[in-house]
Parts: C-alpha cells; structure tokens; sequence
C-alpha cells in the first residue's frame, strides 16, 4: 500500500477516520475486507499471495496499516512479507500493544515499512529500515507514503493537505470522507508514482478504503470499500465486518 491518510482525534464521534490506496502489481491475487481472525475479531482485505493485510481493524476500535519504503537499501525478496506486520500489531489490540509488537521487531526480518496505528486513545508510528524509530503522533493530519510520515518535502503530501484543507472546518465523518475521496482520486503529479492514484501499465492502484471508527459503539461506525480505483469504481458499503464484532470484543475483552 502506498497512501494511508489519517484525520486523528478531530472528530469527537469519531476519533479515528482513514483512507488508503493499495498500489500494487496488478498480478498479484487479493481479497475483498472480511473477517481475517475471529479471536480476536480482525478485518481487513487480505493478500492472496502472502495471507496479510495492508490496513485492517481489531475489535470495532483498533486500526492500523502500513506502507512500503521507497529507495531502501538492502532489499531482500526473500524476507517475510511486510502484511504480516499489520496482523502482528491487531492481535495487539490497542495502540500501546501494537507500537510495542512492531517496535521490538529486530532488523531484516522484513524489508522496510511504514506503520501506523490509531484508536480513541491515540496514535503512533513505527518506521522500519535497518533499526526502528517509534513516535507518538499529536491530533491532527497525518499522510502516510513510502516517503515517509508526514513528510512535508513530498508533492504527494503536501496536495493531500491542501485537498483536506483545516482539520478544524471537518465538521463529521461525511464531510471527513468527502474530502478524504477526493484524495483518493488525485491523479496530479510530475511522476507516475507521485500520484496518489495510479493509472500504470501492470502497476498501479488496486483498492481504496474508508474507515470511520466511532469512539464508543462499533455498531456505528463505517466501512466503505472499492476494489478498483476510487476515481472510476462504486464504493461498497462493508461496514457489516466492523459492527458485527463479538459484544465481549465491543466491551474491551480482546484476548
């Protein structure tokens, strides 16, 4: 996945809200949000190839994601695959856990990643190369590319901002997803790897996603997804995955 974007701790209903465009080869098999682990209550789209996930929700509250690192040195194909990450840090089941599980994961074992990680409580992110740097996020925006976290010296994330304008003028999470989908759609940019969707010759974007968690009740928050571009492609309401979590997963008994 290439583009996460967070809008955290804006919205008091919803503290964490979330859109992502997976770019990917369009070789490589994938899968549609479902239920990834039933105890604890995990779901996310999966990757065929490889069994994890790019972005994915615990109980009805945790989200996390992750991107690959651009122009890493040492890359290695035969390390594990980065998805795995993502479904490491869920069965964490809090912010706390999760940027515990990633940090402490010792160099080479994966290629370079990007991670994030949100609930009500707050967020953080775990950048992994030959060692990892762990950071606690302030509310706000936060863009997440392969260039990095909030990497202000990026095309890509600067028009990202400039789309989603004053975190303060986001009055909820219509308007949040509103402006989060013409992120999304953003084809501007010198490169074809500097847009936020792609349109490439065996390359490109191959799903989007827009996750709004609401602070107290799963049962109201919204899943909306698109396999395809966000630019070209009807999203699908999927928020069924997250308000169906167990009751005792709803309460804070993630086990």
């Amino acid at each position: 996945m290439c583009t996460l974007i967070m809008i955290d701790r804006i919205l008091p209903d919803f503290p964490v809200v979330a859109a992502a465009n997976r770019d990917e080869f369009y070789l490589r098999p994938s899968a549609p949000p479902q239920v990834l682990c039933s105890n604890p209550w995990i779901i996310g789209p999966r990757d065929e190839q490889a069994g994890g996930t790019w972005i994915g929700v615990a109980g009805g509250r945790l989200l996390a994601g992750l991107t690959n690192r651009k122009h890493e040195e040492g890359w290695d194909p035969s390390r594990r695959s980065r998805g795995e990450v993502t479904l490491r840090a869920l069965r964490a089941g809090s912010v706390e856990g999760a940027l515990d599980e990633v940090g402490s994961i010792p160099p080479g074992r994966y290629n370079g990643f990007n991670f994030f990680c949100a609930d009500s409580s707050g967020a953080g992110v775990v950048v992994y190369q030959s060692g990892t740097i762990t950071r606690r996020l302030e509310p706000g925006i936060h863009v997440v590319t392969t260039n990095g976290v909030d990497n202000m010296f990026e095309a890509k994330t600067l028009r990202i901002r400039a789309i989603l304008g004053d975190p303060a003028s986001i009055r909820s999470h219509e308007d949040a997803f509103e402006r989060l989908e013409c992120a999304l759609r953003d084809h501007d940019g010198e490169q074809l790897l500097d847009r936020v969707c792609i349109h490439g010759e065996g390359y490109g974007t191959r799903s989007a996603t827009l996750i709004a968690i609401h602070a107290t009740d799963p049962a109201r928050s919204h899943y909306l997804h698109v396999e395809g571009r966000a630019c070209e492609t009807p999203w699908k309401d999927v928020s069924c995955l997250i308000r169906s979590a167990p009751m005792e997963i709803r309460a804070g008994e993630m086990s």
